[in-house]
């Protein structure tokens, strides 16, 4: 991604993990971070995003609405998908959903950063 070319949203509702992801992110490009789905949402319909990163639990409440406008305005955005605690099923669903890849809040920052990049 390149320095301050990009937009990124970040939706995870744990509010260290959602501040460390945008730390490591504002470098990359003007990032965006909310903690609910109504939030997201908005920014969604209003603003063009070439970076995704969501919070996988939160978003399976509502999920037709923001995997919609995701589809409708977002085409080309690459979705990370984010976990507190990881497991296999969901892991998978997330990636059969479109996630690119998967980041959850144990791992070190130096890895965040890697694969964000």
């Amino acid at each position: 991604m390149g320095k301050n070319e990009d937009r990124i949203l970040i939706l995870e509702d744990d509010a260290y993990f959602r501040n460390i992801l945008e730390n490591i992110c504002k470098p990359m490009g003007e990032t965006l971070a909310v903690g609910d789905i109504e939030s997201a949402l908005g920014l969604l319909t209003k603003q063009s995003f070439q970076l995704l990163l969501l919070d996988w639990h939160l978003n399976q409440t509502e999920i037709s609405s923001l995997y919609s406008i995701i589809e409708n305005f977002h085409p080309g955005a690459k979705r990370i998908a984010l976990f507190t605690v990881p497991d296999l099923p969901n892991l998978i669903a997330a990636m059969k959903a479109g996630a690119v890849d998967i980041l959850w809040a144990a791992q070190d920052k130096e890895t965040l950063k890697e694969k964000i990049s």
